[in-house]
């Protein structure tokens, strides 16, 4: 933003919300966040900033809009927050010389938030009203500017309490705005391209990797019509062969000048058995050609496919068709009713404890409790347990990130399953345990009733142990 241009902003936003008090604060990137205005109008002051440059603008929303766009705060945003929710916005200032930007907040202290937009050290400031520094937005760029005097600074004017007319919005906000969500949607559509232009690339490296395994393959097999010749050389020489160590010496039928040829054989099998295995191989290699050779074929027709389709996304980017790179991607929005992590605090049919190692660990309190905690709670991949031939609670390891279960977390787990079985009182416990994809409901049996496909076993102590910390509800 040029000296020219930070006036009129400071203007605009004057106009705006000269006189109105700081309400919600949204932060929608980790440099970036609006500020909304009592009482709400639509519109918003939107900052931005970085260690190249500091922008701010009035930008028009609507409410649900930015609040879906609202990400986790910062430090400084919380700040922000502080320091100018409800306070009153008595003036927005421009400096010429220094080419800063002020917000005056007639608060309980008054505070200042200057936007140093041009030098060296662009930043987002909160002072007091002396201009001491509170807080900044870029740590280790901080520069605060001298104390400015009056005849410094430049007032946008004053507006006075009167309604924000959004529809007449001012055209450089309205400009600067536009400007920046082209920004945004072309950074978004070359990531996706990009993304798209990967997934085409790894797809088809894939592809090319099977049909050179898949040649590799079926010259291992061998050629089959030597196997099945060497194997009719054997029987038709049974009688006349001659052996010597691994080898067997016979006459090649197939050579016009009947010469002798020597066959690999290994001692340990009659001349009958060697013909035979080289009559299997002969089968083998025959199948894999016939296999091979169609599954290359595929694959080739796939390859053939993955250039159509190179083509296709191709255009789609040369014509900027955003929507055919998201369906080729398959993007999905995440559904939020799916949030396991709320869904296994807000269940109430299981004890929770945590590993030391950092593990969320479910003991099922009841019967169905357990079938619920299993097959509702559980994902595939998380650890199940439960104490081997004793009624108990089913025992769950969380794994989101699909980590490998530390070996403490998992004896911890074991014995919390032996704990909270009817072989509590026994000095030692054996527990299975397996992935929850093991794990299965027999057909119309009682709660809490499994059957596993594939476990493992561990021996020890019923206890609650210290490697584990109860979290209450």
């Amino acid at each position: 933003m040029n000296q020219e241009e930070i006036e009129k902003i400071a203007a605009e936003i004057n106009d705006s919300f000269h006189g109105r008090r700081g309400g919600r604060v949204f932060p929608l990137s980790t440099n970036a966040f609006a500020i909304d205005f009592d009482p709400h109008s639509g519109a918003y002051l939107f900052v931005e900033y970085s260690k190249k440059s500091v922008s701010a603008f009035l930008i028009v929303r609507k409410l649900k809009e930015l609040e879906r766009s609202v990400t986790q705060p910062t430090e400084f945003v919380g700040q922000i927050k502080e320091h100018f929710q409800g306070g009153r916005l008595e003036a927005t200032k421009f400096c010429e010389g220094a080419i800063v930007l002020i917000f005056q907040f007639n608060g309980k202290p008054s505070t200042q938030m200057w936007l140093q937009i041009g030098g060296d050290r662009p930043n987002v400031l909160i002072l007091d009203e002396n201009s001491h520094l509170i807080s900044a937005a870029l740590q280790g760029l901080v520069e605060v500017q001298p104390k400015l005097t009056s005849k410094s600074l430049y007032d946008a004017g004053k507006a006075g309490d009167r309604p924000v007319e959004t529809e007449h919005y001012q055209t450089l906000s309205k400009k600067l705005d536009l400007k920046r969500t082209e920004l945004i949607n072309a950074h978004r559509f070359e990531a996706l391209a990009a993304l798209a232009r990967k997934k085409l690339a790894k797809e088809t490296r894939k592809k090319e990797r099977l049909i050179i395994n898949l040649e590799t393959d079926l010259k291992g097999h061998g050629d089959p019509a030597e196997w099945k010749a060497l194997g009719e050389l054997i029987l038709a020489n049974i009688s006349e062969l001659t052996r010597e160590g691994d080898t067997i010496t016979v006459t090649d039928y197939f050579d016009p000048e009947l010469s002798k040829k020597s066959i690999s054989a290994p001692s340990n099998l009659s001349p009958i058995e060697v013909a035979e295995k080289y009559f299997r191989k002969y089968t083998k290699a025959r199948n894999a050609v016939r296999e091979i050779t169609l599954r290359k074929e595929v694959v080739g027709e796939e390859l053939a496919k993955l250039e159509e389709k190179t083509k296709t996304i191709e255009d789609a980017i040369v014509n900027r068709f955003e929507a055919s790179l998201i369906s080729f991607l398959e993007v999905k929005v995440p559904n939020p009713k799916k949030a396991s992590k709320s869904e296994s605090i807000g269940f109430k049919g299981a004890r929770r404890f945590i590993s030391k190692d950092g593990f969320e660990i479910l003991v099922g309190k009841k019967a169905p409790d357990n079938d619920y905690l299993t097959f509702r709670i559980a994902k595939s991949l998380d650890t199940w347990l439960h104490a081997s031939d004793y009624p108990g609670s089913h025992v769950v390891i969380r794994n989101p990130s699909r980590k490998e279960i530390p070996s403490d977390t998992l004896v911890g787990a074991a014995q919390l399953a032996a704990f909270y079985s009817d072989a509590r009182k026994s000095p030692k416990v054996t527990v299975k345990y397996t992935q929850r994809k093991f794990v299965h409901k027999p057909r119309k049996s009682a709660p809490g009733l499994v059957s596993l496909s594939n476990f493992k076993t561990l021996l020890v102590q019923p206890c609650v142990p210290s490697t584990v910390e109860h979290m209450l509800d």
